[in-house]
């Protein structure tokens, strides 16, 4: 990630050096003014027989998202979700619910019996960066949340995106000898977390001068603001991959 940060500020190196730090043969000169986190999931679209698709997530995964939130004082949301969820299956709604019996949710044929309690929209409508998301929060995404005990994480896991390439000889367009492998992507519309933290700069043009005017300039030069901004992650930009909006939660 912090590659991917570095190379769409590099259209003004002098910039780019005060905030990232030196390239690796001058980086004993000074360190970094910006750290930037793992990301990890907190909810994930996953195919659905009701609604088409839910939002899914785990106790495994919330407990992970309660140490970014609790920078922000928000990590008691996360307890209290937790709580509602421990020891059950929750749905945040009827959509994503068996319309005949109301207590079963099917997810990649998966039957899996859960309570709905709307209680958890309430909850998660605090955490999640409203009218920021590239899709409607109230009825894409906090209808359509069902939170599973972790026995149930395969789900997370069988959600994810296997796809196999080739790579060909441009002269004879056959394969080229052991050029097959496989890559791994998350469905779009999954939904993340990490922290960007920002320290005063090391290294001053007078220009930049506190935390704040690293994170400005920073999103600035992603072509975005401080609340949000898109960026290309991984190396498959030229195939439409890694393409990622980042929302700031206040």
């Amino acid at each position: 990630m912090r590659g991917s940060f570095r190379n769409m500020n590099k259209n003004n190196r002098d910039l780019e050096k005060l905030i990232f730090g030196p390239e690796s043969e001058e980086a004993s000169e000074y360190a970094s003014s910006i750290v930037l986190t793992d990301a990890n999931i907190l909810l994930m679209p996953v195919r659905s027989l009701y609604g088409i698709f839910a939002y899914v997530t785990t106790n495994f995964l919330l407990n992970k998202a309660k140490l970014h939130f609790s920078l922000l004082n928000k990590d008691k949301i996360i307890d209290e979700i937790i709580k509602l969820s421990k020891g059950k299956n929750l749905a945040s709604d009827d959509l994503v619910v068996n319309p005949k019996d109301k207590c079963t949710v099917n997810l990649l044929e998966n039957e899996i019996k859960v309570e709905i309690n709307k209680e958890i929209q309430k909850m998660f409508e605090k955490i999640l960066p409203k009218n920021k998301l590239p899709i409607d929060i109230d009825n894409e995404i906090l209808k359509r949340i069902v939170i599973l005990s972790d026995e149930y994480s395969d789900i997370i896991k069988r959600a994810t995106i296997l796809t196999t390439r080739i790579k060909v000889k441009y002269e004879t367009k056959t394969v080229e000898t052991g050029a097959l492998w496989t890559e791994e992507y998350l469905p779009e519309l999954t939904i993340m977390h990490n922290l960007i933290l920002a320290t005063k700069p090391r290294k001053t043009n007078g220009e930049i001068n506190d935390a704040e005017g690293v994170i400005k300039k920073l999103t600035g030069g992603l072509g975005g603001s401080e609340d949000e901004f898109n960026i290309i992650l991984g190396g498959d930009e030229t195939i439409g991959k890694g393409i990622v909006k980042f929302c700031k939660v206040s």
